[in-house]
């Protein structure tokens, strides 16, 4: 067996030691103490990598595999200027072992139909390069994580990862998740909290399985039959955006027929053993729907149509979308036609998914909204609120049963 315990410094003839032992001696190797690989300087192995245990793994540079990986002791990185993970070839590849793998960019260009297997748990620091190759997740031993300021890049469907990822972190993330040959991708908006976790993944077969759809609130028509995410709040109690992609190849036809605008995002909700209309905010140019989602609301989501002659009531309930607090006597507040009529709750975010104003029964009268934050438990209270784009969610109960209407909301305060 090839074993080493060697410091990689700025020269080549440690590197060619290294594929001389691991190419003569044995189809794996081994490290049994301390292997550093120092900035500005590449290591490929051709065979099997053991990181044994007790043993210290780490790299600086650029480490190229081109096989398997396990993981028994420490496998770490103490730069972050150059360390590199490459995992390349034409072979399946596996992700072993029973000790993280801390890894500062990980970039995948394996051209496999296997791809590469995760049984081990691994953490990304600054990026995820989805350039070639399917990282397969789908055991209960494998965890891949990004932190704080991690993102994925170059996604498509040849590039994802087929299963379960973590998210760790206060910044606005886009899943990189898939299943069979196709990418579709959630988002999430900042949590509050840099120690906020949440978890997706995406399944491309019918929730109805294991959700019946005919258990669902009356204003749901129909729901998607050929997919679904999971989307899991593991850390923390932050609320967030949360964005959902359609696609032709994935999504049943029924939710792209008609208008989009009817496109909603629904959810599970266990408690009731029913699913819940989430509402939608439809952007047709990125073939996405968005919904602000409160604490405790997590788990499974689906695309789904909802009935948009019952959120309009006969041309009541119409809500004309600008506010102009300028002082001229025009839209100086938000106008809702007929809402005095119904019970409701209306609550506005901004672009972040921060709260910046929240009532019961509004009025268009005492209980408007101007422009400025004085709505009850919202964020800056009597605050000029900056000019642009907001999202607004109204509840309100019809003929006894209660409903949602989520769109957007433009404020020009003269800046």
């Amino acid at each position: 067996m090839g074993e080493f315990k060697l410091i990689m410094r700025h020269t080549r003839v440690l590197i060619v030691l290294l594929f001389v032992i691991s190419q003569t001696l044995s189809s794996q190797t081994s490290n049994i103490g301390e292997f550093s690989i120092k900035e500005n300087t590449t290591v490929s192995v051709l065979k099997s990598l053991n990181n044994k245990v007790s043993s210290d793994f780490i790299n600086d540079g650029e480490l190229y595999l081109h096989s398997h990986l396990e993981n028994l002791g420490t496998f770490t990185f103490l730069s972050t200027l150059s360390s590199s993970m490459h995992f390349v070839g034409n072979t399946l590849q596996e992700i072993q072992g029973n000790e993280l793998i801390e890894i500062n960019k990980l970039i995948l260009k394996n051209t496999s139909e296997g791809g590469i297997l995760l049984d081990n748990d691994i953490s990304i620091k600054t990026e995820g390069d989805f350039t070639d190759g399917i990282m397969h997740n789908r055991t209960t031993d494998g965890t891949i994580t990004f932190l704080k300021e991690a993102g994925a890049i170059h996604t498509s469907n040849g590039s994802f990862v087929d299963g379960s990822v973590e998210k760790l972190g206060d910044v606005e993330f886009v899943y990189p998740v898939g299943a069979e040959e196709y990418y579709r991708k959630c988002k999430i908006t900042s949590p509050e909290k840099v120690t906020d976790i949440f978890t997706s993944e995406y399944e491309k077969k019918s929730s109805n399985t294991q959700y019946l759809h005919k258990l669902k609130e009356n204003v749901v028509l129909f729901i998607d039959t050929k997919e679904y995410w999971e989307i899991r709040r593991d850390g923390g109690n932050s609320e967030v955006l949360i964005t959902l992609y359609w696609d032709e190849n994935t999504t049943s036809p029924e939710i792209l027929e008609g208008s989009k605008t009817s496109i909603h995002i629904v959810r599970w909700d266990a408690e009731n053993n029913l699913w819940v209309d989430e509402g939608g905010l439809v952007n047709e140019s990125e073939n996405s729907v968005t919904t602000v989602l409160k604490p405790k609301k997590y788990g499974i989501f689906a695309l789904a149509k909802i009935k948009e002659d019952l959120v309009f009531l006969d041309g009541c309930l119409t809500v004309y979308n600008a506010v102009t607090n300028n002082e001229d006597s025009v839209n100086e507040y938000l106008r809702i036609k007929c809402i005095e009529k119904y019970p409701n709750t209306l609550d506005i975010f901004n672009r972040w998914g921060v709260k910046v104003f929240s009532t019961i029964n509004y009025n268009n009268k005492d209980n408007a909204f101007r422009g400025i934050s004085e709505g009850r438990g919202t964020f800056m209270k009597q605050k000029k609120l900056p000019s642009g784009t907001y999202y607004y969610i109204l509840n309100f109960e019809y003929e006894g049963k209660m409903y949602k209407k989520v769109s957007y909301l433009y404020i020009n305060n003269g800046e």
